[in-house]
């Protein structure tokens, strides 16, 4: 408990204020035997695909493409910043890999690279809404150094045992249906 002394009386009384916590009192319903319902879950082809792409995304490679960047490729970029003529630091990269559409690291990143090729560069300007330059405007320069797209292994037998020890596709794809 706190005690607050609010009169002293030397030999006489003593007055005080004290608090403390006391467990409320209530009557705890009876729970034993309650039953509860669940509504059944119903799995799509859609969801069973999204998780079979994520999966098949795990297992992918990536190979150069020699092209303007997409949505999900997987860039090498370098980055440099600035607000105002001063270097920002935090910001500066260098080979950075960065799949568009995914990351978002800065805003506005994205549609800056979005159809530039090997190569390229774009500028842009954001302004962040905390951090040590909050409202201030950054600028962006942003190069492509490397534009890979990722390539997806089949759905096959082979795959099914690389990715989860399945002896078929047909296996697999049950088992996600399942999950």
């Amino acid at each position: 408990p706190s005690v607050e002394i609010t009169e002293i009386a030397d030999g006489d009384k003593i007055a005080f204020v004290a608090e403390t916590d006391i467990r409320p009192e209530f009557e705890l319903p009876e729970y034993k035997g309650l039953e509860l319902e669940v509504d059944a879950l119903d799995v799509t082809d859609e969801d069973v695909q999204e998780n079979l792409d994520e999966l098949r995304g795990r297992f992918g490679s990536y190979k150069p493409a020699e092209r303007a960047v997409e949505n999900d490729d997987v860039l090498l970029i370098d980055i440099d910043a600035d607000v105002e003529g001063e270097e920002v630091e935090d910001l500066k990269q260098q080979a950075l890999s960065y799949e568009v559409g995914k990351d978002g690291i800065i805003p506005g990143l994205d549609d800056a690279v979005l159809g530039l090729s090997e190569g390229e560069e774009a500028s842009f300007v954001f302004t962040p809404e905390f951090g040590d330059h909050e409202g201030r405007d950054i600028s962006v320069t942003v190069k492509v150094t490397a534009v890979r797209e990722r390539e997806l292994p089949e759905v096959n037998d082979e795959f099914a045992m690389m990715a989860r020890e399945f002896e078929s596709a047909e296996e697999l794809v049950t088992d996600l249906r399942d999950r």
